[in-house]
């Protein structure tokens, strides 16, 4: 595939092919432009209604052109050429950046984007403490991908443990072979963690890691035997209220006067006969005895 120049023509054809505003680019709050093999991103400045654009798959080596989309806030360049992270200084409303399969080395110039919730870094080339410590800085994220990276400093994960992440990607790292018990040792150390690498944290997990935490696999043993006793507990508790609901529900029926002439097919005969003790023959049978 030959290069792709963005200019105002051929964004105008992009969006007729797309059935949207061609001739009010201000009004376009969506872009597909990937898969076009476009080697710069420019043109834009009409656009400035864009809340997303996807850039995926192109031949792009810089983050720029972006200065007046202020109201940009999802921005998606996996498989690009990127190998940093800057031209954001504008887009504050950045929620969720994607710069997945890139030649990125380190994380930086993130901290000015106060809403910025999701970031894709999996597939580049960080390897180390140093290459993701402004991670620190980056104060609303809460998901994070890093799989697929080159990381083998234990310290770098320390790190991660500090932030409040509710997803973490972290598989594909030579680091976690360096980590005994590393699953349990993420969950118990990220208290807000939801989810990690390619399975949720479950209730259960979460207890299970922290016990282990506390006092290792003795502690973890005993943690198990806590549940199933819970379980258990919990188990007979909704046995006891169904139960009781039952008997309610019986005992209703049972002070209900039935309606006159009502039908008895679908009673025992003992369940009669104690009705027309209560009630009477006639109020059961509808007429007299």
């Amino acid at each position: 595939m030959g290069s792709f120049e963005l200019n105002p023509k051929t964004l105008r054809k992009i969006c007729r092919d797309t059935n949207t505003y061609a001739h009010c680019p201000e009004l376009n709050d969506l872009l597909h432009l990937q898969c076009k093999g476009i080697l710069k991103i420019q043109s834009l400045e009409e656009y400035t209604g864009l809340k997303a654009i996807y850039f995926n798959s192109n031949a792009i080596n810089f983050i720029e052109g972006l200065e007046k989309l202020t109201q940009l806030r999802c921005l998606y360049l996996e498989q690009n050429c990127l190998d940093s992270i800057d031209g954001l200084d504008h887009n504050l409303e950045l929620h969720t950046l994607d710069v997945a399969t890139n030649y990125i080395t380190t994380v930086e110039n993130l901290a000015h984007l106060k809403k910025l919730h999701t970031l894709n870094l999996s597939g580049n080339r960080i390897k180390s403490l140093q290459d993701i410590e402004h991670l620190k800085e980056v104060e609303g994220l809460r998901s994070l991908d890093l799989s697929k990276n080159k990381i083998d400093d234990i310290a770098a994960v320390e790190l991660l443990w500090t932030l409040p992440l509710s997803l973490l990607k972290l598989e594909g790292n030579p680091v976690i072979q360096k980590i005994s018990h590393y699953r349990k040792m993420t969950i118990a150390k990220i208290p807000t963690l939801n989810y990690l690498d390619d399975m949720p944290v479950f209730p259960k997990d979460r207890r299970f890691a922290e016990a282990y935490a506390r006092g290792g696999l003795e502690e973890e043993k005993a943690e198990r035997v806590r549940i199933k006793e819970e379980e258990k507990a919990m188990e007979e508790r909704h046995r006891q209220e169904w139960a009781d609901t039952m008997h309610r529900g019986r005992e209703s029926a049972r002070n209900r006067p039935p309606q006159k002439g009502m039908s008895l097919e679908f009673k025992t005969p003992e369940a009669v006969d104690d009705m027309v003790q209560v009630y009477g023959y006639e109020a059961v049978y509808g007429e007299p005895k």
